[in-house]
């Protein structure tokens, strides 16, 4: 569905080893815009976000999720591509992943998330996190950008649909600006080690 040949995989897979930092347009925008409704879809199973602490803080976070479970057809095909994209990280990188969780991540009008990594304290089980934008038409004046703080400063992302962004969950803190139209996305972590 997305990576559809080795070499977007190597690709990523160098920016990651090189910079701790991947961004991409995936195709096929049709799939994807048909993954956006499938998420639309879903609209009334989603709830407030938590933190890794345990409950909900609006003044942190303030998305709504629903965890995806690779049921649907498209959802299923989705997860091949993320596979097939673990396998490209593990034979460069050596990261020895093996589990994939995500989520549909809704941004009400507004809501946004601080500054933060995507490693809760105490579980080194995530090793890379991965945002696929759904929006599309997006307007840069809308805002909702995803901010990175890398070394070399800030780099934002608008989140147009088919744009993709990789980091490594335990360097790069990022946070999620507000926007003043809703905003939709799904948000996967590649996965190391057994689950506790």
């Amino acid at each position: 569905m997305l990576w559809s040949t080795p070499d977007s995989c190597a690709r990523v897979a160098a920016e990651i080893g090189k910079d701790s930092l991947s961004i991409i347009e995936v195709q096929p925008i049709e799939r994807l815009r048909e993954l956006a409704e499938r998420a639309k879809s879903l609209r009334a199973d989603f709830q407030p976000a938590q933190i890794a602490q345990g409950g909900k803080c609006s003044d942190i976070r303030g998305d709504l999720t629903r965890w995806l479970e690779f049921e649907d057809p498209l959802e299923t095909q989705l997860l091949g591509s993320l596979t097939e994209l673990r396998t490209a990280l593990n034979r460069q990188l050596l990261l020895g992943l093996n589990e994939i969780e995500g989520h549909y991540s809704l941004y009400p009008k507004g809501a946004h998330y601080k500054r933060h990594l995507d490693r809760p304290r105490g579980n080194d089980r995530r090793a890379l996190s991965m945002v696929l934008y759904l929006n599309a038409d997006w307007r840069d004046e809308w805002g909702g950008e995803l901010v990175l703080f890398t070394v070399a400063g800030e780099r934002s992302v608008s989140p147009r649909l088919g744009t993709v962004v990789l980091f490594l969950s335990d360097v790069l803190e990022h946070e999620v600006r507000p926007s003043s139209v809703d905003r939709l996305g799904a948000a996967f972590w590649f996965l190391r080690g057994q689950r506790l």
